[in-house]
């Protein structure tokens, strides 16, 4: 009987071991487990997620720019500014077509930014920009008159005048692009054909486009 007695005993405390080896075993399993694979690839996406939303975010305040810079000019100016860009893919040529378009649009452009610019003369705004409008007519009506640099020279310096009394009502920053602008009308030679100083007319185009899209983009700022 003691016998027996012994070996319950000893059957009792192999089972209490075996217990305690799979509990220990459990433990350290659930200790030193590796990170469950699908929270790391939430981690990943996550982070990818907020990397696109930022530079999503960058793109749309890029375009925001983009957008604002070229709704600071109005649409004649913007008209006259692209065109003024391509003048060297144009040619001047003795219908004067060339000239007349760059002076009708210089006179929109104008009349643009003369109309949200307060504390100015309309009435005579509106002479001077008739004069370049008329001029600019003028040169096509007959191609063999030799009068055609006095016309055209005419009509910029009304677009001078017009160019002055905006900057001095609304830009006083800008007397240097006005006068420098002025400088290139003058240097016209009326007693010169048209065609003999291309580049003279073309360079007056320029100027006048820098000025006018300077003076939009002040007005925005």
């Amino acid at each position: 009987m003691d016998n027996i007695d012994i070996e319950k005993k000893k059957r009792g405390f192999s089972w209490l071991y075996i217990l305690g080896l799979i509990l220990l075993i459990a433990v350290l399993g659930f200790l030193f487990w590796p990170k469950d694979i699908s929270d790391e690839q939430d981690d990943v996406v996550g982070l990818a997620t907020t990397e696109e939303m930022a530079a999503t975010d960058d793109n749309y305040a890029a375009d925001d720019r983009t957008a604002s810079d070229n709704n600071a000019m109005s649409q004649p100016v913007s008209s006259y500014v692209q065109w003024a860009n391509n003048i060297s893919q144009n040619e001047m040529g003795v219908d004067h077509e060339f000239t007349k378009n760059g002076l009708m649009n210089m006179a929109d452009a104008l009349a643009a930014v003369a109309e949200r610019t307060p504390n100015v003369n309309r009435d005579q705004f509106n002479n001077k920009l008739n004069t370049m409008r008329n001029k600019a007519n003028a040169i096509t009506n007959n191609w063999e008159s030799t009068s055609h640099a006095n016309k055209i020279k005419d009509a910029f310096q009304a677009s001078a005048d017009v160019f002055a009394e905006i900057q001095r009502t609304s830009f006083q920053n800008m007397q240097q692009d006005v006068q420098g602008l002025k400088n290139e009308i003058q240097e016209m030679d009326t007693s010169t054909m048209t065609l003999e100083q291309k580049s003279k007319v073309k360079d007056v185009f320029r100027q006048a486009a820098d000025v006018l899209q300077k003076m939009e983009q002040n007005r925005a700022s």
